[in-house]
């Protein structure tokens, strides 16, 4: 199979962070969202992937190149003036899946999906597109996607399905994660230009009876498009919460979790806790507390006596103060972060 990765969006929600970097690249333990995406998916036998990119895409392609470090071959689609949206985005790229099923994923979500398993419940469903989907008590907040037994979807954001009453069994509502698998068919019938997958794709789809499947997942999935769900990521993972657990699932973690790089300098006098990931040349001064739950990029630096808890200090960046419950961007600037917040779990496009 192939694979699209979705980087092209401006990461408005991030906020004051979204100006440090684009959304891809802001670091999960470390590493930039777009490795942990490349690296699930060749961790499930997926390595030929396009990227598309737009806002600051030269960062990205510098930080994949080729992918060949990754065992991955990358490819990208460059969307110049208008950016293209969801639908237009992976229309542009159609002839990469040469006409076989593929894979379509946001470049901002960290998750331990058994991609096989999903695969095989697309093809035996007979979907023309099958939408990834989350148990959430709250997915009615952020567009709701109703399935059967079957796995069919029956109702999509409060609708029920056009050919008759809900049978089969109860349906169920959902949280779309925003991976997807596809027929090139159905993307074929998306509009020219700049388009919605949701709005164009699969809402018409949906009330024209064309089949659509969701395949649930009740592993880990996080997305990081706000600040609290980007730090409160972070701390899932160095925490160990979240980790890949039962059979067929893992999350192809494309650096450690936790622990002391070796080239870190970690004065005797300061202490660091068990649930801490301290990256590459990062220092940490005499006197410094570091966690529980921090992630100190390659290069940065905690300052003497500074303590540093539930927080993110990216590469090169210096924690001058104490840090609780917040994020220093590279460049420097703090951002507070409220955990108890945590944000849109998708897009705006499933919102009516």
């Amino acid at each position: 199979m192939r694979a699209m990765i979705l980087a092209a969006g401006f990461g408005t929600r991030l906020g004051e962070l979204g100006l440090a970097l684009p959304k891809p690249l802001f670091p999960v333990c470390n590493v930039p969202l777009i490795r942990w995406a490349v690296s699930w998916l060749v961790g499930h036998e997926v390595r030929d992937i396009v990227v598309n990119l737009h806002h600051r895409g030269e960062l990205i392609r510098n930080e994949l190149g080729d992918g060949g470090d990754l065992d991955a071959r990358i490819t990208y689609s460059q969307e110049d003036g208008e950016i293209l949206g969801t639908g237009g985005g992976v229309k542009k790229v159609l002839d990469f899946f040469g006409g076989e099923t593929f894979v379509l994923m946001n470049g901002k979500i960290v998750v331990d999906l058994d991609l096989h398993a999903a695969v095989a419940h697309h093809r035996a469903t007979g979907a023309q597109a099958t939408m990834v989907l989350k148990p959430d008590p709250h997915a009615a907040q952020w567009g709701a996607i109703g399935v059967d037994p079957a796995g069919r979807v029956r109702r999509f954001l409060g609708e029920p399905a056009p050919d008759g009453p809900e049978h089969n069994g109860p349906v169920v509502d959902h949280m779309f994660t925003g991976i997807h698998i596809l027929e090139p068919d159905f993307v074929r019938s998306l509009p020219d230009g700049s388009c919605c997958i949701v709005r164009a794709g699969y809402r018409p789809g949906f009330t024209a009876g064309t089949p659509l499947a969701g395949y649930v997942h009740d592993g880990y999935f996080w997305d990081h498009s706000t600040p609290s769900r980007f730090l409160q990521g972070n701390l899932n993972l160095v925490s160990g919460r979240g980790l890949g657990r039962g059979r067929g699932r893992a999350l192809f973690a494309p650096g450690p979790l936790c622990g002391l790089h070796p080239t870190a300098q970690v004065h005797a006098d300061a202490h660091v806790h068990e649930t801490t990931l301290i990256g590459p040349a990062a220092r940490i001064a005499a006197g410094a507390q570091v966690g529980p739950e921090a992630v100190v990029g390659p290069n940065a630096q905690v300052a003497k006596g500074v303590t540093v808890s539930r927080a993110v200090v990216c590469a090169g960046a210096r924690a001058e103060a104490d840090v609780h419950g917040g994020v220093i961007a590279p460049d420097g600037q703090f951002t507070p972060v409220d955990l108890r917040d945590d944000g849109p779990r998708t897009g705006p496009a499933l919102k009516k």
